[in-house]
């Protein structure tokens, strides 16, 4: 993002917390929404990958991949694009909140700092490398 998509996300990010809606970041539900997002990469409803593509607007009524709540017209969200694991060229799109992506891109750091930890590498750098190759 430039520094003007990204200041745009901080103060699109501070009015949705103060707002008290789904997809609204507090301390008290920081944590969950960190546990929302591990769910969701674990049963395989996001990748934990860099996405091809982010897009950032207001909401279309579709649900979030992270918190299952709406994404409402008031709201802002992101709508993320991903190519598939299996090498196929359809990409595929995930929205979500912008509060419930930073959970999700906390998580992807923490599996990813936890991976290089342990030694191991995971299917998102396999397929990151794939990719590169591919292009």
């Amino acid at each position: 993002m430039n520094d003007n998509c990204e200041a745009g996300a901080r103060e699109s990010t501070a009015q949705i917390e103060t707002d008290a809606s789904p997809g609204s970041v507090s301390a008290s539900n920081s944590n969950d929404l960190a546990e929302k997002a591990r769910q969701a990469i674990h049963a395989g409803r996001v990748p934990s990958r860099k996405p091809e593509a982010v897009w950032g607007g207001p909401g279309s009524g579709v649900d979030c991949v992270i918190c299952g709540s709406r994404i409402s017209g008031d709201q802002l969200g992101f709508e993320l694009e991903f190519v598939p694991d299996d090498g196929s060229r359809q990409l595929f799109t995930r929205h979500v909140h912008i509060p419930c992506f930073a959970a999700w891109e906390n998580e992807c750091q923490t599996e990813l700092q936890r991976e290089a930890d342990d030694g191991t590498m995971g299917r998102r750098d396999r397929h990151t490398k794939h990719e590169r190759r591919g292009r």
